[in-house]
C-alpha cells in the first residue's frame, strides 16, 4: 500500500485545524485512509530528525485535504479549497527565495569539490543552474510592479 505525508484540515470547536498525517492509498490511487492522529518530527538521531522533517515537508507540494463526514456519517477525506490571495509582497518574496536557492545551489553543490572534479556531474550542475537563472528571469517578468495589481 502506497502512502505519503499531506496536510489535512479539520474543523476544531468551529477554529481551523491544519496538521500533518499519514494518509494510505488503494490500488487505484483513491484515499483507502489516514492516521487520525498527526505525526509529530522525530528521529534517534538528528540527522534522522532532519530527514524526517524534510519528509513532512514534502506534503506542502500537495492539495491540502479536509476531514468531513459523508451521508452515512463516515469520516472522509477530500480536498480542501484554500483560497490564498497573494499580497502585493508575495512576489518580491518568491523572487527572494528563487536567488537564495540559486546562491545556496552555486555555492554548496555545484561548487563542491565532488561536483567540480566530475565532468558529468558538473555538466548537469551547469544546466540547473541555467535553468535556476532562467526561472528567476521569468519570474522578473512576472513580478514586474507594471504586472502588479
Amino acid at each position: 500500500m502506497k502512502w505519503n505525508f499531506r496536510i489535512i484540515h479539520k474543523k476544531i470547536d468551529e477554529e481551523s485545524a491544519y496538521r500533518i498525517h499519514e494518509v494510505y492509498y488503494g490500488e487505484k490511487g483513491t484515499i483507502a485512509n489516514w492516521a487520525k492522529s498527526p505525526v509529530k518530527p522525530s528521529g534517534s538521531n538528528i540527522h534522522e530528525l532532519r530527514n524526517n522533517i524534510r519528509f513532512l515537508l514534502s506534503a506542502f507540494r500537495l492539495p491540502v485535504l479536509t476531514e468531513e463526514k459523508d451521508e452515512k456519517g463516515l469520516d472522509i477525506l477530500r480536498e480542501f479549497e484554500c483560497i490564498s490571495t497573494p499580497n502585493p509582497g508575495t512576489a518580491f518574496e518568491v523572487m527572494d527565495r528563487a536567488s537564495v536557492a540559486m546562491t545556496h545551489f552555486n555555492d554548496f553543490v555545484a561548487a563542491h569539490p565532488v561536483v567540480r572534479d566530475d565532468e558529468r556531474l558538473a555538466k548537469k550542475a551547469t544546466f540547473i543552474s541555467t535553468l535556476m537563472c532562467q526561472f528567476y528571469n521569468e519570474l522578473a517578468v512576472i513580478t514586474a510592479p507594471d504586472k502588479q495589481k
